[in-house]
């Protein structure tokens, strides 16, 4: 069974382009300072900077929930006395059409077909006769068979919401508050903020008197990403929750 998080993310399917940003964050050194390592999942969906040591967890795998599929990047590091961090990635996809399965044989009516339809008999109406060197109006479409009501008109299917190229300001928010709701915390403060050229939203979140976490959030396409530092109020302002959330780079399609 899914996390509860990614059931409210998948959940949400409408899209609104965000629009303006603050200044994005300074540019960083090519490698990571001393006691950092450099980590990507074996896809190469992303790439961030992380503490040496501590308790790490990592999974990547596709999940079901109804007809869509999603790519799930996992990554959760328990640092000694960094805090924790936190990155996660979703693509998300339509997965095929769920029909309906045949009985199975020896049940009855299995592999039987259901009777024919009684349909009314229409009464004909006589022809008008052909006056000679005069053709008759044509006929278009193809006229029902005789005694066969003409067939009403197939309604138009309907249309599934699509998860547009521009950055969703929804499925940003659906994010958050799966994280909201996973680490019972509440927003102190947001604002916009950079990742290339992708626009995204950070938030600084209150958990209890002792912790605090900060959570960054973008999404393009059908991909989503987010990632947090989650601690006390001085590990979650401090320099190295800036070299983590800093360091995050979307490298797929990337050599």
């Amino acid at each position: 069974m899914p996390a509860k998080w990614l059931l409210a993310l998948l959940a949400c399917v409408l899209v609104r382009p965000a629009s303006g940003a603050d200044d994005p964050p300074p540019a960083q050194e090519t490698k990571p300072p001393e006691g950092w390592v450099s980590y990507a999942p074996k896809d190469k969906v992303f790439n961030v900077w992380i503490p040496k040591g501590g308790k790490r967890t990592e999974r990547g795998d596709w999940v079901d929930v109804k007809d869509i599929r999603a790519r799930v990047n996992i990554l959760e590091l328990e640092s000694n006395d960094q805090g924790n961090f936190i990155v996660r990635t979703i693509l998300i996809q339509p997965g095929p059409p769920k029909l309906n399965p045949l009985p199975p044989l020896g049940v009855p009516g299995a592999g039987a077909l259901p009777p024919p339809p009684i349909l009314p008999i229409q009464p004909i109406k006589p022809m008008k006769p052909v006056v000679p060197g005069k053709l008759p109006p044509p006929v278009i479409g193809v006229p029902p068979a005789i005694g066969v009501p003409a067939a009403p008109a197939m309604p138009a299917a309907p249309q599934r919401p699509l998860i547009g190229p521009d950055v969703s300001q929804a499925m940003i928010e659906a994010a958050r508050n799966s994280f909201l709701k996973e680490v019972k915390g509440k927003v102190a403060d947001e604002k916009e903020i950079k990742l290339e050229k992708l626009t995204g939203k950070e938030y600084e979140i209150t958990i209890d008197a002792q912790k605090s976490a900060r959570l960054r959030v973008f999404a393009i396409g059908t991909f989503v990403h987010y990632f947090a530092i989650v601690g006390t109020k001085e590990q979650v302002e401090g320099k190295d929750a800036d070299t983590f959330l800093d360091s995050f780079k979307i490298t797929i399609g990337k050599k």
